[in-house]
Order: C-alpha cells, then sequence, then structure tokens
C-alpha cells in the first residue's frame, strides 16, 4: 500500500517499508520537481523580438561608426557619442508596458466570465490552447454521488435529491405521489439490503452539513435508504464478505427480527449470473432476463452508474458466508442507478 493511500473499506496490518523521499509520493515529488518549466509563446516571441532589436541596433553602430569615420571625418568620440545615444533610442521602452496592459484587458475579459488569473502570461497561454485536461471530480462536479433512479420488476422510480442530504421523494416515473413503504413489502426489503449490506456511513456535521464514509458508490445508496423511514426491525450481522473488484459483490449474513437472511449488493452482470429469481409486489417470478438487461441499458444511456441489490432465507442456525451460498436461491430485488 503507497503512503497517503486513503483506506475506504476492510481492514489489515503493514509494515513500513520506506519513508519521506523514498516513498512512491517521494519518488513523486522528486519528478516533479526537475520537471523543465516552459515558457508562453508570448515571452519567447518576445525574446526573439529582443535579440532581433539588438542584432538590428548592432548592425546600424556598425554600418554608421563606418560611414561617418571614412565619409564624414567625424571625431571618434563625437561618434561614439552618437551611436550610444542612437542604440538607447532604438530599445522598445514602452513595449512591456503596451503588453501589460494589453494582458490586462484580458484578465478584466476573464473576470467578466467569473475566471480569475493570477498571471498575466495565463491570458496568453488560454488563447493557444487547444485541449484542457483536467480533474472532473470536484471541479467539474461536485464530487457527490446520488442515486436517481430505481428498478424493480414491478416498476421503475425516480429519486428527488442531489446531495449527502437524505431529503427527496421516492416516486414511480409516471406518479408523483411518494411511495408508501409497508412492512415485508418489495421496497422495504429492497432498501433495507442497500442499507445493511453497505460499508459507509452517513454522517450530520456540526455545521449541518451531511457526508460519508466510505466508497462513494455505497454512500449514495446509504443515503438513498435514509431518505425514507424504514418499519423498525431488529438486525445483527452474522458474517460478511466484502466487496473486491475479482468478483465484484458484497454480501453479508443478517439475523433480521426473526429470520436469518444473506444481502447481496453488486454489478448488474454479476447478480444477474447469481440470481434465479426476482421480487415483485404479487411475489416471487423466475427471473426476466432480457427486461432487466434492457432496463439497465436504457439508463446506463443516461450516465447512470448502476448496481443490484438481492436477497435470500439463510440456512437456519447459519452463522458464516461463503461464496458458495450464493449459487443457488438469490431473489433479485432491483437495481438502483
Amino acid at each position: 500500500m503507497f503512503s497517503g493511500t486513503t483506506v475506504s473499506s476492510g481492514a489489515g496490518k503493514g509494515i513500513v517499508v520506506a519513508t519521506g523521499g523514498d516513498t512512491e509520493l517521494g519518488h513523486i515529488n522528486q519528478m516533479m520537481a526537475g520537471i523543465e518549466k516552459h515558457r508562453t509563446p508570448l515571452l519567447v516571441q518576445m525574446d526573439k523580438l529582443g535579440k532581433a532589436i539588438f542584432i538590428l541596433i548592432l548592425v546600424m553602430m556598425a554600418a554608421l561608426f563606418v560611414f561617418s569615420l571614412l565619409f564624414r571625418d567625424m571625431p571618434v568620440s563625437e561618434l561614439m557619442l552618437s551611436l550610444i545615444s542612437l542604440a538607447v533610442a532604438s530599445v522598445p521602452e514602452g513595449l512591456p508596458a503596451i503588453i501589460s496592459i494589453i494582458l490586462s484587458l484580458g484578465v478584466q475579459a476573464m473576470a467578466r466570465q467569473k475566471a480569475i488569473i493570477r498571471k498575466l502570461p495565463t491570458v496568453e497561454t488560454l488563447g493557444a490552447m487547444t485541449v484542457i485536461c483536467s480533474d472532473k471530480t470536484g471541479t467539474l462536479t461536485m464530487n457527490e454521488m446520488t442515486v436517481k433512479a430505481v428498478i424493480t420488476a414491478d416498476s421503475v422510480y425516480r429519486v428527488e435529491g442531489d446531495s449527502y442530504e437524505p431529503v427527496g421523494k421516492i416516486h414511480a416515473i409516471d406518479d408523483p405521489t411518494p411511495v408508501t413503504i409497508a412492512p415485508g413489502s418489495l421496497f422495504e426489503r429492497y432498501l433495507r439490503t442497500i442499507d445493511l449490506c453497505n460499508d459507509s456511513q452517513l454522517i450530520k456535521e456540526e455545521s449541518g452539513l451531511w457526508k460519508i464514509t466510505g466508497g462513494p458508490t455505497e454512500g449514495a445508496l446509504k443515503v438513498l435508504a435514509a431518505k425514507v423511514t424504514l418499519p423498525p426491525l431488529t438486525s445483527e450481522l452474522r458474517s460478511k464478505i466484502p466487496f473486491d473488484s475479482q468478483y465484484k459483490y458484497m454480501s453479508t449474513l443478517y439475523r433480521l427480527g426473526e429470520e436469518e437472511v444473506v444481502l447481496v449488493t453488486g454489478a448488474p452482470d454479476v447478480l444477474f449470473r447469481l440470481c434465479q429469481y426476482q421480487q415483485s409486489d404479487s411475489g416471487l417470478q423466475p427471473l426476466d432476463l432480457p427486461y432487466w438487461e434492457g432496463k439497465i441499458e436504457e439508463y446506463a444511456r443516461e450516465g447512470l452508474r448502476m448496481v443490484a441489490a438481492a436477497r435470500k432465507p439463510a440456512a437456519a442456525g447459519q452463522t458464516e458466508l461463503t461464496h458458495q451460498d450464493l449459487q443457488q436461491g438469490v431473489i433479485l430485488l432491483g437495481s438502483p442507478g
């Protein structure tokens, strides 16, 4: 694990093998320090102009020196004074001031567009750019992932709200009336699954702002579950399979009230292979794979990151959870995005 890494989930012990400049961050810092700073196109052109003026002045001074000495028979002292005066007068002293004024006008124009310029040459550099590479997270976006849609076997629901604050209605796509969460209903089981099969936490700071700890995807699911008041139910975690990119799902074994259940969340394509059934308001049904794949593709085209949630009854007295337990009897509940 690299120095400076933030652990969002899981636990473990490690041995420090390098510190300071010997770490990967230290190597990166050394490489950054050795980067040659390139001059802006404007400064390069000004350097070329300055050299050209300098050469031109030298040529003019040499030509005038020869001409005045041979054809005008001027004293050398008077000739040198005239040549020095000519050289000084040829220097464009007002050029830097003119360039600064022009760049300042560019800064004002950028400020009217709500862009702050700290260094004058930046205005000219922006004009020479053809491609801008920018960090998206927290720059072009708010770095806050929120659930906007929920797909179930019966319907599609829209979720309101754009931040981590657990406020916003959940309603069917064709009905603005907020959903009613009844004990034992499909939506109650779905929300409880994404709430409990989750390593993130939703925290309200003293300032009143809401934030999450853990992964952004799990945090978005936690916020969705918090937008609805679920019926009270005692829960006890018995076992857990942490999420891993190799198998792309997370599973927990819980005792909920008087029943033992296995809860699963993960990538839709993986859970589709694990599930044999789907839960609807009318009961269990065989998994309708074309329906789910069509809906997932439809909402993925909107730019939504799709996640699936499922569950299955656990064996009586089961206390350990293995991957083999998920090979049969898994029931698909829904897919948020």
